[in-house]
């Protein structure tokens, strides 16, 4: 929500955080100047805008529907996650941003959206409204413009394949969209603000968080002590897993470059469409990534029977992979609740 002049005490804190460049506070706010018509993270290494020129914002989406444009220096839309636009934390919104960043009203309606949640769809529009400023087609709209220029700038897909991937349901629809939100065409925005990705025949490589480079090798030392043999594995700093929807297909990779000291997802994948719903999975891993603690696995005394039970079903009801696949991946399995714990 956006922050308004009547709650000094939380105007103070922002400013304070603004001004000397914090980069503690980024994705707690943003704050747009009125004079550019920009919105930064409060570590833009921009000159100190004068407060009376700035506005502060919880959520990147409302500094995009109040009109104001990414700054290109610090890039907010970026380098900043925007998923905890929920700053009220009602638990029934966080369920159901979780649904729209993995695509579902893509597909589906507000109301079917509000059915899947037991509520009407004139209460889950209340809801947005109160906890994150505006509807939830709006905040779809915006998740897959932002979600399709971090695709434009990181990763080696075709101009077409990201409008498909980023859920859009044509070019011409795409085009007006990003125009709409970021003043430029999907085209110019690859062409002016290119960050050069690592190309792979026949999967998507989209580039992560520097910042999740030591969690991460922490996570892998653990982790090692819990794979689902034939459906997950560990070689050398790269992690593989399969995935299975009703739609597609495939597995995906964590790879660790240490020598440029940077983390990128690999997708392989039967569709296009199902690229979201598996970076915006990788997200969720990233924040827990961020809190990971070594003796993690130890202390989960239950981790143990969960994965045998699962070593079970998987033998008796999975899908074989196909021969091409790396060597321990033999069974495709869908994502459960417990991968993103």
């Amino acid at each position: 929500m956006s922050i308004e002049g009547g709650n000094n005490m939380k105007n103070e804190v922002y400013q304070k955080a603004r001004t000397s460049k914090n980069s503690d506070y980024d994705g707690t706010f943003f704050f747009a100047v009125k004079t550019t018509g920009i919105f930064c993270r409060p570590s833009c290494p921009s000159p100190v805008a004068k407060e009376k020129n700035v506005e502060y914002y919880t959520s990147m989406y409302e500094a995009l529907d109040k009109g104001y444009r990414p700054c290109l220096r610090c890039r907010p839309d970026i380098h900043v996650d925007y998923y905890n636009g929920n700053v009220d934390g009602a638990e029934l919104v966080e369920k159901a941003l979780i649904y729209i960043y993995d695509g579902y009203l893509i597909d589906h309606s507000v109301s079917q959206l509000a059915q899947l949640l037991s509520v009407s769809d004139r209460h889950l529009r209340k809801l947005f409204v109160v906890n994150m400023g505006m509807p939830p087609v709006k905040i779809s709209k915006y998740h897959k413009a932002l979600f399709a220029k971090k695709m434009l700038l990181t990763s080696d897909l075709k101009i077409t394949d990201i409008a498909f991937a980023s859920g859009f349901g044509s070019i011409r629809q795409f085009n007006h969209v990003m125009k709409e939100v970021f003043t430029m065409a999907p085209s110019e925005i690859r062409e002016k603000l290119k960050i050069d990705p690592v190309a792979l025949d026949g999967i998507t490589s989209i580039q992560l968080d520097a910042a999740l480079v030591n969690p991460y090798k922490n996570y892998l030392l653990s982790k090692q002590k819990w794979l689902i043999k034939g459906v997950e594995d560990i070689v050398g700093l790269s992690y593989m897993r399969t995935f299975l929807d009703s739609n597609s297909r495939g597995y995906y990779q964590i790879r660790l470059d240490e020598a440029e000291d940077c983390l990128s997802l690999e997708i392989y994948t039967s569709s296009i469409k199902s690229v979201m719903k598996i970076y915006n999975h990788v997200k969720r891993l990233d924040a827990y990534f961020r809190g990971f603690e070594m003796d993690y696995f130890d202390n989960r005394q239950n981790k143990k029977t969960e994965n045998e039970n699962v070593k079970k079903y998987i033998l008796k009801n999975g899908i074989k992979t196909p021969s091409d696949y790396p060597e321990a991946l033999n069974y495709f399995v869908a994502f459960s609740s417990s991968d993103e714990k």
